[in-house]
């Protein structure tokens, strides 16, 4: 419980630095009030929001690996194909 409380500040407290980073004061004050409503939000919520942001960075990091994969199945693919043809040239 502990850790969670930990990581809504965290999440908070970037949510704020985002909003002093940007130029736009419109939406500088939009994030302020996210992070507002992240921190005020209730326990559920929050967790619901944590376990979004944790599939979120999954899938930044997973992608890579996901098209690594399918490149080397093209690759396998061709070279299968290749071998098709030159098998049946040898015939």
């Amino acid at each position: 419980q502990e850790e969670y409380a930990r990581a809504a500040e965290n999440v908070a407290s970037g949510m704020h630095a985002v909003a002093d980073a940007h130029p736009d004061e419109k939406t500088r004050r939009k994030w302020h009030q996210n992070a507002d409503n992240f921190m005020n939000a209730s326990p559920e919520e929050r967790d619901n929001a944590l376990k979004d942001i944790g599939k979120g960075l999954l899938m930044i990091i997973a992608t890579p690996f996901v098209l690594a994969g399918l490149g080397l199945y093209a690759a396998g693919t061709i070279v299968g194909g290749v071998a098709s043809v030159l098998k049946g040239i040898g015939k």
